[in-house]
């Protein structure tokens, strides 16, 4: 399906999972265009019509719209049940931001969640890993700041089209990630902020990662969406502990207890996530302690299943393996470039 069409929908409110659907059902571009336009009440003519203003718009505003299908979209993110089939991007994304940790939390810090935002920010993005947050108050925004400081990676989800920066107390930092990073959202340009937004951003962040921290939350954080996502899209959950008597600690302190990763340094997330690291990644200068990568069992199983072009569901079942679970091996496997994806979550083995 043409850009073109993708912004239609987009515009329309047509959500991924319905996109989906539609695709799987009818398979022809022109029948899921109809089809999702007449079920949300839109003229087709009126919705292309639509679609090239923001394609005009998006131009002039020097932001790409990536269609799922296209190279330049994060490969990361096809791996998750529901991608966005199109994202708006502000910035420059590189192939080495596929090496990345969220870094999530309360946009209500202490003084304690606010210094170790900004140590791992510091400490992973000095070891070569991009950080994805949200642009939030709070955590967000203290990643965001000590990456950019150091002159390091870093990307920001939005809850909002990209011409409607929110909070507005954070247009100017969402300014310097689009020198050293890229603002990402999967809404409209002028779409606002609202409040149902956010938990489809949070799935973005997760997706866009290979694992991610939370920092600092209380018991109905929006950070702890993110964790959850993450665990859906079978990628690692971290997590910092917390003072026993602060409810911002409430959150953290459950996911530990529920069986996140607790983390103390960031050599405790290297190690863990040493599996799938990239060889020459995992041997930089400054890394030489840790093991070199070799395919694990879960690894060689799922290579082993990939014969010609193969869905997931295929390697799944011939693995005996959950799909979230082969889709986290999968995500390492294609870091590591023993294979491709292509759309459909359709894998293929990469030449070599």
């Amino acid at each position: 399906m043409s850009i073109r069409e993708l912004a239609a929908l987009n515009i329309a409110g047509v959500t991924p999972l319905m996109y989906r659907e539609l695709k799987e059902k009818l398979g022809d571009d022109s029948q899921v265009l109809r089809a999702a336009l007449a079920h949300k009440g839109k003229e087709e003519k009126e919705a292309l019509n639509a679609a090239d203003k923001e394609i005009v718009f998006s131009d002039k505003s020097h932001v790409k719209m990536l269609a799922i299908d296209d190279p330049g979209y994060p490969a990361s993110l096809r791996y998750i049940p529901d991608p966005p089939y199109i994202i708006y991007v502000k910035g420059g994304l590189k192939q080495e931001d596929l090496i990345s940790i969220a870094i999530v939390g309360s946009r209500r810090p202490s003084v304690y969640g606010r210094s170790q935002a900004e140590k791992f920010s510091a400490e992973l993005s000095a070891l070569g890993f991009c950080i994805v947050s949200g642009l939030a108050k709070g955590v967000d925004a203290a990643a965001h700041g000590e990456v950019l400081k150091r002159g390091n990676r870093t990307l920001a989800v939005l809850g909002s089209g990209i011409m409607r920066i929110y909070p507005d107390e954070n247009r100017g930092l969402a300014e310097k990630i689009c020198e050293n990073g890229a603002l990402i959202s999967e809404f409209p340009l002028l779409k606002g902020p609202e409040k149902w937004n956010f938990p489809r951003r949070n799935r973005v962040i997760s997706g866009l990662s290979l694992g991610s921290l939370v920092i600092e939350a209380g018991e109905k954080s929006g950070a702890l969406i993110t964790a959850k996502y993450a665990l859906e899209q079978g990628r690692e959950v971290f997590a910092i502990p917390g003072n026993i008597t602060s409810v911002m600690s409430k959150g953290t302190n459950g996911l530990i207890k529920a069986g996140a990763k607790l983390a103390e340094s960031a050599e405790d997330i290297v190690i863990e996530l040493s599996g799938i690291l990239p060889d020459g990644f995992l041997n930089k200068t400054g890394q030489a302690d840790l093991p070199v990568v070799s395919l694990s069992e879960d690894e060689n199983r799922v290579f082993s299943a990939v014969e010609g072009e193969t869905h997931v569901d295929d390697i799944a079942k011939t693995c005996g393996m959950q799909v979230s679970k082969v889709l986290s091996v999968l995500v390492g496997l294609e870091l590591k470039g023993y294979l491709k994806q292509y759309q459909g979550k359709i894998f293929a083995k990469a030449l070599k």
